[in-house]
């Protein structure tokens, strides 16, 4: 009888203890449904423990002497400061250094400008002065609020760049991921007026002042990325657009790049990996800017089997990633002559 009883009890606490986990389970479902915040909030756990996400592979060397500046805060109305990090290296000269904003991927809700230093001091190495930006990140900071501190740190860049021995009248705009998005959008803000009001944000620079744009695998399209199946990239899209069928954001052809391309839009280097799920991505907006007469340069690997991941530049111990490296440096280089 005692026996009975004991089973029975242990029975009814294996009973209690899983219903107890199918209510959890059933409200993490829920509650996924009602917000993207529990995702995002685990994909920013992941990420943070990851403080470098570039190796640098055969050229660590070459960013020893990188000086990193303390973070400058820019103000912004209405939202956080803008913030900024300044990377500079070698003898100071006569001749001012060509500029460059880069802005961090991350899915518009995770990621640092920290953790893509090595790639920024990499380019500060070739001859550039480098600016690497910290935006606000969604949920909690939906679009257009990158666009507006980019364009808060566009204009700092305008108006200190004598401070840095930089020239402002040589600025290229890159990025990765959804920093490549970001960075699309304002190369088509820049040299497309009609975009930069219906946007409402004024960056205020001559579009003869933006040499190029550094575009690595990013989204230009959010009419047809979903059929890329870009792992998490609904919940990314909903906390960029506070609306979770992001198809029918209001704003969405503000963040389609293909669709606001001119022929005045900037040089454009682009690349992407032969395994990144955006590739289809970066083909389309590549064949926009050609059929716009764009002076595009770009590199793929589609066919190589190299099975190069989204992001595959960072990962420069690798030969591909130096090809593109050094192509990226002769397209700099290239655009910043006279």
């Amino acid at each position: 009888m005692n026996i009975s009883v004991q089973k029975f009890r242990i029975g009814r606490k294996t009973g209690i203890t899983l219903s107890i986990i199918a209510i959890l389970i059933i409200a993490i479902v829920v509650v996924n449904q009602l917000t993207p915040r529990p995702f995002v909030a685990i994909f920013r756990a992941l990420i943070s423990t990851q403080e470098n996400a570039v190796n640098v592979g055969p050229y660590a060397e070459q960013i020893i002497d990188v000086k990193v500046s303390d973070v400058i805060s820019i103000p912004v109305e209405g939202l956080p400061d803008a913030q900024i990090t300044m990377y500079t290296f070698g003898v100071e000269s006569d001749k001012p250094k060509p500029l460059i904003l880069f802005i961090h991927g991350g899915g518009w809700t995770v990621g640092t400008a920290k953790q893509v230093g090595s790639f920024s001091k990499l380019l500060t190495s070739e001859g550039y002065v480098v600016a690497s930006l910290d935006y606000s990140l969604a949920p909690e900071y939906r679009y257009p609020a990158p666009i507006q501190q980019a364009a808060a740190a566009i204009h700092y860049l305008q108006t200190h760049a004598e401070e840095y021995n930089a020239d402002p009248a040589k600025l290229f705009i890159g990025g990765n991921s959804a920093g490549a998005q970001i960075s699309s959008q304002l190369g088509a803000m820049i040299t497309n007026p009609t975009l930069e009001q219906q946007v409402g944000v004024n960056l205020d620079i001559p579009a003869a002042n933006v040499k190029g744009l550094l575009l690595l695998n990013g989204v230009y399209d959010f009419d047809t990325v979903a059929r890329d199946n870009f792992p998490g990239f609904r919940k990314y899209a909903w906390s960029y657009t506070g609306q979770k069928d992001y198809e029918n954001y209001s704003r969405l052809d503000e963040l389609s790049t293909v669709k606001n391309i001119t022929s005045e839009y900037p040089a454009t280097f682009i690349t992407a990996g032969d395994a990144d799920p955006l590739e289809p991505q970066t083909y389309e907006m590549d064949a926009v800017l050609r059929a716009k007469g764009v002076d595009v340069t770009s590199v793929y690997w589609t066919g190589s089997g190299n099975k190069l991941p989204h992001d595959y530049i960072y990962q420069l111990q690798t030969e591909p990633a130096q090809i593109a490296y050094e192509e990226v440096v002769k397209f700099l280089n290239d655009k910043s002559q006279p």
